[in-house]
């Protein structure tokens, strides 16, 4: 009698249960897609299953393997009312696209759709990467991911060493030391002139820091006109 009753028991138990679920029925139009129901369950392609009744959260992502991809969000209620759910999604594939450098203006059909990096559809057409000074590219057949390194077409302007400003420098720079050593020559000389008059030891002192500095500009003199012949002979 015991397991009589427990086998009633146990049939009504499975009718119960079965009869308090109802289905849920997902359509995926892209194979890169992941559904999941209440943030645990995960289901990587179409599905028609039977759920307990309660609250559902159905979550969409446009690629499975793409942190922060988009998704699509939807919350209802499995019920005695309501005890079949069936959405389709068509979700379009995307492509992922990145460039170096990054920030490059990525436009489809001649409209613009973002900077990289950034995902866009499989299907788009005529879809060109663009940043100033670099040349365009243009991706004719996408892949799921798409690196693209852009070159630069920024020209050097090619200038004459007499029209660049190290040439102005060195001749600045020239003129310069040449007036100190002249200077300081003829200070250095009317010392020494005073030196030979008095015979004042000061004076001959005097006259030999004049006359180092004066030696010291000339010599940078030098140095600046060899620089000012090396550029100038070198000149492409």
């Amino acid at each position: 009698m015991t397991k009589i009753i427990f086998i009633i028991f146990l049939y009504t138990l499975i009718i119960y249960s079965q009869e308090n679920k109802g289905i849920i029925s997902i359509e995926l139009t892209n194979d890169n897609s992941v559904v999941i129901i209440n943030d645990s369950l995960k289901f990587y392609s179409s599905f028609k299953k039977a759920f307990p009744f309660g609250d559902y959260k159905l979550i969409v992502k446009e690629n499975k393997n793409e942190w922060g991809s988009e998704f699509q969000e939807y919350s209802f209620t499995l019920s005695e009312q309501n005890n079949y759910f069936d959405k389709k999604f068509n979700i379009d594939n995307k492509v992922f696209i990145d460039s170096y450098p990054s920030d490059a203006e990525v436009t489809v059909n001649d409209s613009t759709i973002g900077y990289t990096p950034l995902s866009v559809s499989l299907s788009s057409q005529n879809i060109l990467i663009t940043k100033e000074n670099y040349n365009p590219q243009k991706l004719i057949s996408p892949k799921e991911i798409n690196y693209v390194k852009l070159e630069s077409n920024f020209v050097k302007e090619n200038k004459s060493f007499l029209e660049t400003y190290l040439f102005e420098t060195l001749i600045g720079t020239a003129v310069a030391l040449g007036a100190t050593a002249a200077y300081f020559k003829i200070q250095a000389d009317n010392k020494y002139d005073e030196y030979i008059k008095s015979r004042d030891k000061s004076l001959l002192d005097q006259t030999e820091k004049l006359d180092l500095i004066s030696g010291t500009a000339f010599g940078l003199l030098q140095i600046n006109i060899g620089a000012l012949i090396y550029f100038f002979l070198n000149d492409n």
